[in-house]
């Protein structure tokens, strides 16, 4: 269900600082908001007389219910919003506590980032406060593929530091996701002093290239709940579509899982001249499947995906299985996050 509601920041008591850093209590708004929240919350008054109906009757029907995961707590409800200012926005929870007397006209917003310093708030600011839900009209999702419907950013990480090592470089973890976020040169982060060597970056990348089918072959997995998921989107009559900015090859553990034939339409790094974040891939999709950019979603983990969504007009949806976490999602204008693509019937209002 649409709605949308103002409120004014004000000054918060500190207290939910550690309220949202429970284990319980993090992976419930994960769970049903795809929120891992940041320490704090952000408190808003209710605007006006016609905004307080509206979240009275919003509160009337209910949200996902947060059991208490102590004795010391309480039961709480949430729902996924995205919050607006001016051209920002975020997303977010509202947190609503089950207790007595808690103030009607309150709302505690939970978010993976400082909504404050991101969206630039001081005491007294007006926000804009929406559910977090699918476009009217929605015809077709978009897929990023790694890292959204494959688990395969482990494996890059595997094949950069056996190519890596024999060479005297350690490749953290972090290092790979940060690069396939954000979408910049991987082996020159790496490298330190020798980052200009482009001879022995090309020689890394030959190296690469060599060790990577085995390790696909033997690491690179699609994620449970996939195949229910887009089932269940194909069934309500959505058109499906893959956009990544890689050649395919990791499109063997989709056609290993029987997943290909969801897909009416894929571009790949070789059909576009321009790299997401450019829209050209994307916008060359949806002209595939027939469907208009305001009537579609764009499924991603990075804020490469996230940026290339907006600049295409579609609806940005983050997943937290891959190289992008929520704040880094966020902090582009990200508009829902999920867990993993197994919750996205219930974000396109198809159950759950």
């Amino acid at each position: 269900m649409q709605w949308e509601l103002d409120g004014l920041v004000e000054p918060g008591a500190g207290q939910a600082r550690g309220f949202t850093a429970l284990p319980w209590v993090r992976e419930a708004f994960i769970v049903h908001a795809g929120i891992d929240p940041w320490p704090g919350t952000l408190n808003l008054r209710v605007a006006g007389d016609a905004d307080a109906e509206a979240w009275q009757g919003i509160r009337s029907r209910g949200g996902a219910v947060v059991p208490a995961g102590d004795a010391a707590s309480c039961d709480a409800e949430t729902w996924p919003v995205t919050v607006t200012s001016g051209a920002r926005s975020a997303p977010a929870a509202i947190a609503l506590p089950r207790v007595p007397g808690y103030p009607p006209a309150r709302l505690e917003l939970v978010s993976p980032v400082g909504l404050r310093d991101l969206l630039e708030l001081a005491d007294g600011a007006r926000v804009t406060v929406a559910a977090a839900v699918a476009p009217p009209g929605l015809a077709a999702v978009v897929f990023d593929v790694d890292g959204t419907l494959v688990d395969s950013i482990g494996a890059y990480h595997l094949v950069a530091s056996r190519v890596a090592e024999p060479h005297g470089y350690v490749v953290e973890a972090d290092m790979v996701r940060r690069a396939l976020d954000a979408d910049v040169p991987f082996w020159p982060q790496i490298l330190g002093d020798r980052a200009g060597d482009d001879a022995f970056i090309a020689t890394l990348r030959t190296a690469t290239r060599a060790a990577w089918p085995d390790i696909l072959r033997e690491n690179v997995r699609c994620f449970d709940g996939a195949r229910a998921a887009l089932q269940v989107l194909r069934d309500a009559g959505l058109r499906l579509g893959i956009c990544t900015a890689s050649g395919g090859e990791t499109f063997a553990a989709l056609e290993a899982a029987g997943l290909f034939g969801f897909f009416d339409a894929v571009v790949t790094a070789a059909d576009v001249t321009h790299r997401k974040p450019h829209p050209e891939g994307l916008v060359q999709c949806l002209a595939r499947l027939g469907v208009e950019p305001s009537r579609a979603a764009y499924v991603g983990d990075t804020a490469v995906d996230v940026r290339a969504s907006r600049a295409a007009g579609l609806w940005p949806v983050g997943v937290l299985t891959g190289a992008g976490d929520g704040a880094s999602l966020a902090a582009v204008g990200v508009r829902r996050l999920v867990r993993d693509v197994a919750s996205l019937p219930r974000v396109f209002g198809l159950g759950g």
